[in-house]
């Protein structure tokens, strides 16, 4: 099981509960993703914002991250809200 962590510093003109919203709606209609979760992050200045999702392997992420509705949230709904994105792919048991 793939865990993707997704850390992103979202701007601070910017709602984190219209983020919220979307990310609801978008994430789990992906291919590949069998659960997800998120939320706002408390005690790191560089990032506001984490997502978790879970795939069965890494080739389900390879399948997710072209997209075209993944391509669409993340190039334009989610870019011009953010300064600074970091993403870990991380092997659980």
């Amino acid at each position: 099981m793939i865990e993707r962590i997704v850390l992103i510093n979202i701007k601070n003109d910017v709602s984190l509960d219209n983020v919220f919203q979307e990310t609801k709606k978008v994430i789990p209609i992906l291919p590949g993703v069998i659960s997800f979760k998120m939320g706002k992050v408390l005690n790191n200045e560089n990032y506001n914002f984490y997502l978790s999702m879970t795939f069965d392997s890494l080739k389900d992420i390879e399948k997710f991250s072209p997209h075209p509705k993944h391509r669409d949230y993340v190039d334009n709904f989610l870019k011009p809200k953010m300064m600074d994105i970091v993403a870990y792919n991380v092997e659980v048991e």
